[in-house]
């Protein structure tokens, strides 16, 4: 029973509570509920305006009593902080910075206002300037301008027109200054006019109210930045953003703000409240997180403090790009070893090197001794020359070249032979049991001391106190050999590699004084080796290229998807450095593409054929119709434009990056270019004359090279290769390219000449 008893006392207690915490609710009710609205005009005209708001609740929800307060944004963000109001209506990112501080629900209904005839749940920001100021087209224009503008805190009326300059790399005090002006917008365009500033911002549909109102005569003003919305009645220069939210503070029960939102919803179907408000009425809310990303990335409030990380929340966000970095840090320390075993190898060979470089300076000092005495003689003289120079040079007592008999490859005879003493009388000999037998093998024979002992049977070592020798081979370029070439001594050599390399570069003189007749045929063979080779060289740097670009576009690819991923993770230095990589990935490709650009001339490219010259270069000014209108480029055509011998697609290309080049280095001032063609014989000569930045005369001989650039990438885009691509264009069709200039700022001529006809057969041989 007691236990009963105790049920029954909770029981009682439960429904005293419950029947406490009604009576309390229905207290709270009876007092009035406050909606706060922002009051983007005066108060007064604010409360009138949105009062009917108030009176459709109080009939919608007649045991509840709604009032509305006009309120400014201090004011607003007090009442909600102090719980003075029940529900707000303000702008979207005034209520994000309100819902982070204070606490507020998630958007109820998102209001929906009239514009044009339109029922609109969305609005912009505009960027605006009178159309007398012709210099400002572009948002670029905007740098270093005054700007008018309502409040920092208004979302159409800045922070919109903020975050579009910001993705253009201008920023609010940095490229153009803020000139507060204060509520309302029509403030903004009083300032504009009055020229406190050269541009204003405004949301979207003040221009068009005002000039509907009879204040604002359309035609004076210009929009910047102006978006192509066609169901959108207003202009814009930025992107859409939902319209207002209405939200209810944390002590306002589900129940309640429900029946709010069906009152609001319902309010649709009563066109004199509408009327009254202004509005179309309320829907469903919107997604408001496009706003908070434009606060993040402004750094506005609430989002104006970086966020506080623990290690944990770093591992856990990160955990990828940690795994990442230490794997790359593994890899760096390998390679880092890995080099510094390549250094002390590169130190080695260093000190290696430079034994070598001592040898070679003793190597060109004789050899400048050597190629005096020989260089003005031929023939019989020249051997006779040459045996004297390295005996004596050389320090040693026999010095021959000799040549072996056609009909009996045992036996030699010499051309020249330096007895120690003068050039004495040839002789034959039979080379088999003596040093040259190896010799004649194809073999280089060296023998630094007792030659004799080697070779018992050759008698005149013996006679003759011969203690070394040092003997190369003659051969042919065709690798027959002729002869053979020594050096003897009556003492040991000490240095045999040092003779044997000067053997060797004499080898090859002595052998071609052999083989005289043959010259020109074996020049015509190395010449025709030596195109090959260039031929083979053009397709290796073509096919490296075309391979590189492959893996680089990946890495693009992959870096501009990585952006999107970290897209407002990064801080500044983050997002600079990342920006750096991408951009430097991106003019890696560009200068690929030139490479590959240069490669392709005479290989893949039409064949030459009779072409009109005007012709080319009108299909070339149609290319560049987009850059040439942007620009509002002059350009003057004269001379005579004769039929020319030629691959059409490089002619267009070579007028292409001329002209190109000569609109795109014109800076301050509309570009002018002459263009004139005349023929002189057989030589077509085309000069191109622009007013644009010019030429320092000591940099001209500069232009014409692989990826040289005399000005900044910052000041003017390019890879470098423009030039070089014409340069091998022209030289392609047996023509000459050159440039003139006085100097900087007053303008450049271009000028290129190619024959007018093909080379005939007798001119090619």
């Amino acid at each position: 029973m007691k236990k009963y008893a105790g049920i029954c006392k909770n029981a009682s207690c439960c429904v005293g509570l419950a029947f406490l915490c009604v009576l309390f609710e229905s207290t709270v009710l009876a007092e009035p509920l406050k909606i706060g609205v922002l009051a983007y005009r005066s108060k007064d005209y604010i409360q009138k305006q949105y009062q009917p708001l108030a009176d459709i609740l109080n009939q919608a929800i007649p045991d509840c009593e709604f009032s509305v307060e006009a309120m400014n944004y201090e004011e607003l963000e007090q009442a909600v902080a102090t719980r003075q109001i029940d529900f707000i209506l303000t702008n979207p990112s005034h209520y994000w910075l309100m819902a982070y501080r204070s606490g507020l629900s998630a958007p109820l209904a998102t209001l929906v206002k009239s514009e044009g005839g339109q029922a609109l749940s969305a609005f912009g920001g505009v960027i605006f300037t009178l159309t007398d100021r012709k210099e400002l087209q572009h948002l670029s224009d905007l740098r270093g301008k005054t700007v008018a503008v309502a409040t920092p805190r208004s979302l159409g009326g800045y922070q919109m027109q903020a975050h579009e300059l910001m993705k253009n790399n201008l920023y609010a005090g940095q490229d153009f200054k803020p000139f507060v002006t204060g509520m309302p917008h029509d403030r903004v365009i009083e300032a504009v006019f009055n020229g406190d500033a050269e541009v204003g911002f405004v949301r979207s549909g003040v221009l068009e109210s005002m000039a509907l109102q009879g204040k604002l005569d359309m035609a004076r003003v210009q929009v910047l930045n102006r978006q192509d919305l066609p169901d959108f009645p207003a202009a814009i220069s930025t992107r859409l953003f939902p319209e207002w939210p209405i939200a209810s503070l944390p002590h306002i029960n589900e129940t309640l703000a429900r029946r709010v939102v069906a009152a609001l919803f319902l309010l649709t179907d009563n066109p004199e409240v509408t009327r009254q408000l202004a509005i179309r009425g309320f829907t469903i809310p919107a997604d408001y997180t496009a706003v908070a990303d434009l606060l993040r990335d402004l750094r506005l409030p609430p989002f104006d403090s970086p966020p506080r990380f623990t290690l944990e929340d770093v591992w856990r966000r990160y955990s990828l790009l940690i795994i990442s970095a230490v794997v790359i840090a593994a890899l760096i320390s390998l390679l880092s070893l890995s080099l510094w075993r390549v250094n002390k190898k590169l130190q080695a060979e260093r000190r290696l090197v430079l034994q070598k470089s001592e040898l070679l300076t003793q190597t060109r000092n004789t050899l400048e001794a050597i190629i005096k005495g020989t260089s003005s003689v031929v023939g019989e003289t020249f051997f006779a020359s040459l045996v004297e120079c390295l005996a004596n040079v050389l320090n040693m007592r026999f010095a021959f070249v000799a040549e072996i008999d056609s009909s009996d490859i045992r036996k030699a005879r010499t051309i020249a032979f330096w007895n120690g003493e003068m050039v004495g009388e040839n002789f034959s000999y039979d080379i088999c049991g003596t040093p040259c037998e190896n010799v004649i093998k194809k073999r280089i024979s060296v023998f630094s001391e007792k030659v004799a002992e080697y070779f018992p049977d050759d008698i005149w070592l013996k006679q003759n106190a011969v203690e070394s020798y040092v003997g190369i081979p003659l051969s042919d370029s065709q690798g027959q050999f002729l002869g053979h070439m020594g050096l003897m001594d009556v003492k040991p050599i000490d240095n045999p590699e040092f003779l044997l390399s000067l053997l060797k570069v004499f080898a090859t003189r002595a052998a071609s004084e052999m083989e005289r007749r043959r010259a020109t045929e074996q020049l015509e063979r190395k010449t025709e080796a030596l195109q090959q080779s260039n031929a083979d060289l053009e397709q290796f740097a073509y096919s490296v290229s075309h391979d590189m670009r492959q893996p680089l576009r990946s890495i693009i690819g992959h870096l501009q998807f990585l952006a999107n991923d970290l897209k407002g993770k990064l801080d500044e230095d983050g997002q600079l450095n990342f920006n750096f990589v991408l951009e430097g990935a991106k003019r890696m490709d560009a200068m690929i593409m030139s490479l590959l650009e240069f490669s392709r001339v005479g290989r893949k490219t039409e064949a030459m054929r009779r072409v009109d010259s005007l012709e080319v270069l009108n299909e070339s000014l149609v290319v560049l119709a987009a850059i040439i209108n942007e620009s509002k480029a002059i350009i003057d055509i004269d001379g005579e434009w004769p039929q020319v011998y030629a691959s059409p697609d490089e002619m267009i290309r070579l007028f292409q990056n001329l002209i190109g080049n000569a609109v795109k280095y014109c800076e301050g001032h509309k570009p002018h270019l002459e263009i004139a063609s005349k023929r002189d014989n057989s030589i077509w000569q085309v000069r191109i004359k622009d007013n644009g930045i010019g030429i320092d005369p000591a940099q001209i001989d500069r232009l014409f090279a692989f990826f040289s650039r005399l000005q900044p990438r910052t000041r003017f885009e390019g890879t470098g290769m423009g030039l070089a691509l014409c340069r091998r264009i022209v030289e392609h069709h047996g023509g000459r390219i050159w440039a003139e200039s006085k100097g900087e700022g007053y303008g450049s001529l271009f000028a290129f000449e190619i024959p007018l006809e093909p080379p005939s057969i007798d001119s090619k041989a």
